[in-house]
């Protein structure tokens, strides 16, 4: 099939999120990310130089590449309809309170099967009812809430194994936003609002906000929107609705201005509100050079500035992939923010998407992340680092996180038939997430323990090797203690113990059990912090000089080139003080160049 462009190709549903948009600005040229050094403190005293590399190098469960089955695509009664235009807000209120529960606007019909939708990993849902497909999706818990965009939005409710269910119709016009807040929903038109109560089925009437919403997200006790500034050097105002009262209440105003929602993110981290976005003009020219992000605390309601993204300021979406933003823009560069350090990193994969500068969109859980632009898709197995490219006979769009951990969006075939892809997580990925997510923690203990810096640290992993009498890679034992020195608090060595799997240099042997001892700068708490949950089955790598006064074949060790990492990723914690250090993709490149 000859390529078509991005007009043909998506049709009106490009109309849905932007006309196609115009390079104000190349992020590439104009943000250069400088890699976070990080530097560990403390005492050296009387322990030989060493390097010592964590992380997870094999061992894992493989994912299963055919994981998840194709199935027929049951076609819908209609095409979508073209989405409305963004309106400039509404200043009418809607102050009803009162129950909202008419009769469903749509009909869950059986019909015959199309021929499957071959590019996809994911399962073809049963048809959508005829009047929400295509429409906005949003999560509510595990199941997803479909709501048509135009006029009086129709609503169904799909939960994986229980098919479509139909909904009475909120009365309001227009849908500008709609959130999943946990096992409720809160939806804004132009002219109303509603929370739904999916167990019961029925619509709230609520008042507007103040101006019209272009973002917002569910923290758990309350459902929090981003306004539209009105122009380019103004905040976006910032308000707070209380489902159990029915009532909003003014916010801190964000530090900058946003005004479309196809490039405005507004997610919750556990802990704080976080914004993705910036303002655009009507001919896309950007308020800022990248993307920004800003961060909302509750508790002091107050916003900071976080680091401004790699990301085109015209089209960024971004999602929480487990304690971690991941974020796409239109031209598929894809960066994840560490929300502990506070740094962007643009990992060594990304996405195949090129030729597609669709406005993106994202969804993410633990183990995967979706990325749907126009016809094009791309899954991100978390746990092995690997995206796999789709490309579909259709638009695919609106894809949505589920609490259970599956992912779901639309595929509007070029007839006008629609589906529902449904993702699962595997649960091989899930047991290596889990692996995963200790080794993570692990790594923010030693970072935050403060490991002793070697001050003339080698440039390279070789240079180190060449240096040291032993360098052998192994798999933790989980076994983890801490040893007397003549450090502050008499604690200032940390021993962790781990099998030998392969001796790159020295006399170690296969299977011959190695205790790694770390100097430590002897504050006991910490101490306790480094040694709980220590990644058993993770694998090390150590460059050591051979300590035999000690029992136990201990070996010593200093700080340079201590860190862990999830395959695939970049090494998380200290990676050495030399350039040849930071420049290592992933674990496996350091045990190269040792070698």
């Amino acid at each position: 099939m000859e390529p078509r462009d991005d007009f043909d190709r998506a049709g009106e549903s490009l109309r849905e999120r932007a006309t196609r948009l115009t390079r104000g600005h190349d992020a590439d040229e104009v943000v250069r990310l400088a890699r976070r050094r990080r530097v560990w403190q403390g005492a050296t005293a009387g322990v030989a130089t060493i390097a010592v590399v964590v992380g997870i190098l094999n061992g894992l469960p493989e994912p299963s590449v055919d994981r998840i089955t194709v199935e027929p695509l049951a076609p819908s009664e209609a095409a979508p309809s073209e989405p409305p235009q963004p309106s400039t807000g509404s200043d009418d209120e809607s102050t009803g309170d009162g129950d909202l529960s008419g009769s469903p606007a749509c009909d869950v019909a059986e019909t015959a099967a199309p021929p499957p939708i071959t590019a996809s990993l994911g399962t073809a849902a049963a048809a959508p009812p005829a009047a929400v497909a295509g429409g906005s999706l949003v999560a509510v818990d595990d199941q997803v809430l479909a709501l048509a965009v135009e006029g009086s939005p129709a609503a169904a409710l799909f939960g994986p194994g229980d098919g479509w269910r139909c909904l009475p119709t909120p009365e309001l016009t227009d849908l500008r936003l709609a959130i999943g807040g946990g096992d409720r929903a809160l939806v804004v038109g132009d002219d109303g609002a509603a929370l739904l109560d999916p167990t019961t089925a029925r619509w709230t009437a609520l008042p507007l906000p103040d101006a019209r919403p272009v973002g917002g997200v569910w923290t758990g006790h309350d459902f929090v929107v981003v306004l539209e500034a009105p122009a380019a050097d103004a905040p976006s105002g910032v308000a707070a609705m209380d489902p159990d009262t029915g009532e909003w209440r003014d916010l801190a105003a964000a530090p900058f201005g946003v005004n479309r929602d196809y490039h405005t993110t507004v997610l919750w981290d556990g802990e704080q509100v976080l914004l993705l976005g910036n303002w655009l003009s009507t001919t896309n020219r950007a308020s800022s050079l990248t993307a920004r992000l800003a961060a909302y605390t509750p508790e002091s309601d107050a916003w900071e500035y976080l680091p401004d993204s790699p990301l085109s300021p015209q089209a960024a979406r971004a999602a929480m992939a487990g304690d971690r933003l991941v974020a796409v823009d239109y031209g598929q560069v894809f960066a994840e923010f560490d929300l502990d350090e506070r740094v962007w990193e643009l990992p060594v994969s990304k996405t195949g998407l090129a030729g597609s500068e669709c406005p993106p969109d994202i969804a993410a859980t633990d183990t995967q992340v979706v990325i749907t632009s126009c016809w094009a898709g791309a899954v991100l197995d978390r746990v092995s680092g690997e995206w796999t490219d789709l490309r579909f006979d259709g638009d695919v769009r609106e894809p949505v996180a589920l609490d259970d951990g599956r992912i779901v969006h639309w595929h509007v075939a070029d007839d006008g038939a629609t589906a529902l892809l449904v993702y699962e997580p595997d649960s091989a990925m899930t047991a290596a997430a889990d692996v995963c997510a200790d080794v993570r923690g692990f790594g923010t203990r030693l970072a935050d323990t403060g490991i002793a810096p070697d001050e003339a640290a080698p440039a390279t992993p070789a240079d180190l090797a060449d240096d040291v009498d032993l360098v052998v890679a192994g798999v933790l034992t989980g076994a983890a203690a801490a040893a007397n020195g003549p450090g502050p608090a008499g604690e200032s060595y940390l021993a962790f113990e781990f099998e030998v799997t392969e001796t790159i240099k020295g006399d170690a042997g296969a299977g011959d059990t190695v205790r790694v001892s770390i100097a430590f700068d002897g504050d006991p708490a910490r101490s306790a912090a480094l040694t709980r949950d220590v990644p058993a089955g993770a694998s090390v790598l150590v460059f050591a000089y051979e300590v035999t006064d000690a029992p136990g074949g201990w070996v010593a060790a200093d700080g340079n080139g201590f860190a862990v990492a999830c395959p695939g990723g970049p090494p998380l914690g200290q990676v050495g003080d030399g350039p040849g250090w930071p420049g290592m993709a992933d674990l496996d490149a350091l045990l190269d160049a040792a070698r």
